[in-house]
């Protein structure tokens, strides 16, 4: 599917892989990873199931999060901007076990 991202978008990868194209970029988020995409691009995402199948969540993150979260990370706001449209990166096990903890409150793998 091709979509045009109207907001930022952080998705965890449970199980499956999700394979993202941007442009000539081709990006893959496997089991226990994430993927950042920056808003207003178009990305295609093609849904890689693994054999016990397919489940990501998908958070929309406000720019404003985005701005409080690089002054924490000590990242320069203007080095944003040169940032990849599509970042991906492994969970750790602090965001793995709070991802478990509201398992029961989201529902995973809805279409983006």
């Amino acid at each position: 599917m091709h979509i045009l991202l109207n907001s930022n978008l952080v998705v965890f990868v449970r199980r499956g892989c999700l394979i993202l194209k941007h442009g000539d970029v081709t990006s893959e988020a496997r089991e226990n990873q994430f993927v950042f995409l920056r808003k207003g691009i178009w990305v295609e995402i093609i849904e890689s199931p693994s054999l016990s199948g397919m489940e990501y969540l998908t958070i929309e993150v406000s720019c404003e999060l985005v701005r409080d979260f690089t002054k924490l990370a000590t990242i320069q706001v203007s080095a944003m901007s040169r940032l990849a449209p599509v970042i991906s990166h492994d969970v750790d096990e602090n965001i793995l076990s709070y991802i478990e903890s509201i398992d029961t409150y989201i529902k995973y793998g809805v279409p983006m």
